[in-house]
């Protein structure tokens, strides 16, 4: 049976979907450690303006990533200090911290959301 109508419907949505599996898809892949590492360790990546060195953002990015996705709270970071006892974030980055923890959660239930979609219109 054709239903040319309903599978060029089904197509446009799959056509629609795709743009955003692959940009929020490919954000969730370089927030990782390894992406990380590989882009710090990377020659000619430019040196840190605050002055940290590669093992400095080695030790302390992975830990941004882990607070964005996972249940931690804000202490994970609230409670990082630098060898002097300096807090590693200011109560202002904290608080912006919180808003990117919130975003990154919003565009990850987008992107289960239409690859969900996008798995039912491609089995519809």
């Amino acid at each position: 049976m054709t239903r040319p109508g309903i599978d060029r419907f089904f197509g446009l949505v799959l056509t629609l979907l795709t743009p955003v599996i692959l940009v929020l898809g490919s954000v969730r892949l370089i927030m990782s450690p390894a992406f990380l590492t590989f882009e710090y360790q990377r020659a000619g990546f430019p040196a840190d303006v605050y002055g940290l060195t590669t093992d400095d953002r080695l030790r302390w990015g992975p830990l941004g990533i882990k607070y964005l996705l996972t249940d931690a709270g804000i202490d994970l970071l609230a409670d990082l200090r630098f060898t002097n006892g300096a807090a590693l974030f200011t109560p202002r980055e904290l608080e912006h911290m919180e808003d990117v923890k919130a975003v990154t959660r919003i565009a990850f239930a987008v992107l289960a959301g239409v690859i969900a979609a996008a798995a039912a219109a491609g089995a519809a």
